[in-house]
């Protein structure tokens, strides 16, 4: 079972007393216990209970004085920890932790940080984020009207890194296909919704913008040639693997026709997205073969 952070000393235990919420069916309603599989349980499995948290949870009465924390919390407080002592004001744990020189957006501005993060405190919303030493912590509020409010602390470090991993890899993506001398055009059901400059360059088109706003890229294509072209995508949308490669007219901006070669359509991004690839070489005055992929 898990353990509620106890009392630091007797000063603390009569600090504790004083704020007037010592006894287990005050912190009970603190949690909101009135109702709820709570209400058939002890105040020590509550305890229990909270101290199992995966998240740090501390309750604070309603003079804003600290009631009780789990371990989780002062895992999450790391250095801060040594300020979670029942009794000790709300406002003295945010100094605590920034006199401490923890919290990254305090850093040269101690006070106005103080003064916000009170102000926040006073009139809580959604959840927010801050960064600790190095982690990312996430902080929710909930008021019990009269009694008091619990905080829960999550560590969201992993979520932060993965997410910022997700980015570079995405940014990555996007140099490299930007860049690229081949045409490259993501489209759903034929909706373009992501083109490069050279895709933009084959089909005659001045900027990627131009490409984006086609209801269709039935556009690029002969008019004959519509049903085909869209018969063959439904099919490529099941059968991701073909084989088949296609040499099939096109269409610039112009009006000028070319003819290029297509080889099967790549699956991408998920079922209803595909990734198409296009390069081309010039064989004479106005005659393109163009490579889709």
């Amino acid at each position: 079972m898990g353990e509620v952070a106890s009392m630091k000393s007797e000063n603390s235990t009569a600090r504790r007393a004083g704020a007037g919420f010592g006894t287990d069916t005050e912190v009970l309603r603190l949690l909101g216990a009135e109702s709820g599989f709570l209400q058939s349980i002890s105040g020590a499995q509550v305890f229990d209970f909270i101290g199992d948290m995966p998240v740090g949870v501390l309750l604070f009465d309603s003079d804003d004085r600290l009631v009780r924390c789990n371990k989780k919390a002062l895992a999450v407080a790391g250095a801060n920890a040594t300020a979670y002592v029942p009794g000790t004001p709300f406002e003295e744990i945010v100094r605590s932790a920034v006199d401490a020189g923890m919290v990254d957006a305090a850093l040269g501005r101690e006070d106005d940080y103080i003064a916000e993060r009170l102000a926040m405190h006073r009139n809580p919303g959604a959840p927010f984020v801050m960064l600790a030493e190095g982690r990312w912590i996430q902080v929710y509020k909930h008021v019990v009207e009269g009694v008091g409010f619990v905080v829960f602390h999550t560590d969201i470090t992993d979520i932060k890194r993965t997410e910022e991993a997700l980015r570079e890899s995405e940014g990555k993506f996007r140099s490299l296909v930007e860049g690229s001398l081949q045409g490259i055009c993501i489209h759903r059901d034929l909706r373009p919704i992501f083109a490069n400059q050279a895709f933009a360059d084959i089909f005659g088109y001045d900027n990627v913008d131009e490409v984006l706003a086609l209801d269709s890229l039935l556009l690029l294509f002969p008019e004959h040639q519509w049903r085909d072209v869209a018969t063959r995508a439904r099919e490529r949308q099941d059968e991701p693997n073909a084989t088949e490669t296609v040499v099939q007219q096109a269409v610039r901006r112009n009006g000028e026709f070319f003819f290029r070669r297509k080889p099967p359509w790549r699956y991408r991004m998920g079922r209803h997205a595909r990734n198409a690839g296009l390069r081309h070489r010039r064989h004479g005055a106005g005659n393109n073969d163009a490579v889709e992929r």
